[in-house]
């Protein structure tokens, strides 16, 4: 949600990165203060909110409050290949400094990452080598994914209801959250084991697959570790780790895909399916079951 809101509708992420490269450029924040992740969140939230503000005030303020929130680990970084040869010695200190400003780092990973930007671009762009453009990638790859998987995103009932959008509230009041499962296209391994577990029959290409939840208000709550392609919808919701989570009398809201009621029904959830579309017309009762999910796609 917040990155959604953070760029505008219909123009292309470059176009964003490259005005965070020129603000970067032009402004150094203070390493020494410290502004915690929980903070970041509770000082850009309100912002999303503000009716006389643009995206670029969202997008400058927000990406100075995120940086300050994170500089001062990031100071202390150990670069992948250095890590690897020294292993856990390589923790006592940070690898010498790199004629590089930190922040450049992490826009470089950004712009590899977030755009796809091919990486002798990057290279001809920050005037380094397509080596170190790969390290960079790989140890801020490792550094942000310890960072935010040790943010607890899953938010009580009382808040999904204070933000529950109003068709919600009508229709579906108990449904804490929304699930579905996101695939990211890999490679085709040479080990032919490797072939037959990441292969996605759904996507017709080797993947790794994850779980998302989301609020009814669009707020992530929920993502899980990222497992093989082959792997079932029903088997990752019960191996993700969600399931410990639910309460009892809360509703999941999910696609036809996801045949888990009895996994549901053990930890005291139900599971909401919207009949899906079939030739020929609904009867009475799948008409007044899909009316208030039609009435929700509407937000």
């Amino acid at each position: 949600m917040l990155l959604r809101t953070m760029t505008t509708r219909h123009i292309h992420p470059q176009v964003h990165l490259m005005k965070l490269w020129i603000i970067s450029r032009s402004w150094r924040p203070d390493f020494k203060k410290w502004i915690c992740l929980p903070h970041f969140l509770a000082a850009t939230v309100p912002l999303m909110t503000r009716s006389d503000s643009t995206p670029n005030f969202h997008l400058n303020v927000c990406f100075r409050i995120f940086w300050e929130s994170i500089a001062p680990s990031a100071s202390c970084l150990v670069f992948w290949t250095r890590a690897q040869k020294l292993g856990e010695e390589a923790c006592a200190e940070a690898s010498p400094a790199c004629c590089m400003p930190l922040i450049d780092e992490f826009l470089m990973f950004s712009f590899r990452v977030a755009v796809a930007m091919k990486e002798q671009i990057i290279a001809d762009m920050f005037q380094v080598s397509i080596a170190t453009v790969s390290q960079v990638t790989i140890t801020w790859a490792n550094y942000l994914f310890i960072v935010f998987s040790s943010i607890n995103l899953w938010i009580s009932r009382e808040k999904i209801k204070a933000s529950m959008p109003q068709k919600f509230l009508k229709f579906f009041p108990n449904v804490h959250v929304i699930l579905d499962c996101t695939e990211v296209a890999l490679e085709t391994p040479s080990s032919l084991t490797l072939q037959s577990e990441t292969f996605s029959a759904y996507k017709n290409h080797t993947t790794l697959k994850g779980l998302i939840g989301v609020a009814p208000s669009g707020l992530v709550t929920f993502i899980s570790a990222l497992y093989t392609g082959c792997i079932s919808d029903k088997e990752i919701t019960k191996v993700s780790g969600i399931l410990p989570l639910l309460e009892l009398g809360d509703e999941v809201m999910a696609d036809k895909g996801f045949l888990i009621q009895d996994l549901l029904h053990k930890v005291g959830a139900k599971l909401i399916i919207p009949p899906v579309r079939h030739p020929g017309q609904f009867s009475k009762e799948e008409t007044e079951e899909t009316r208030p999910s039609l009435g929700c796609g509407s937000l």
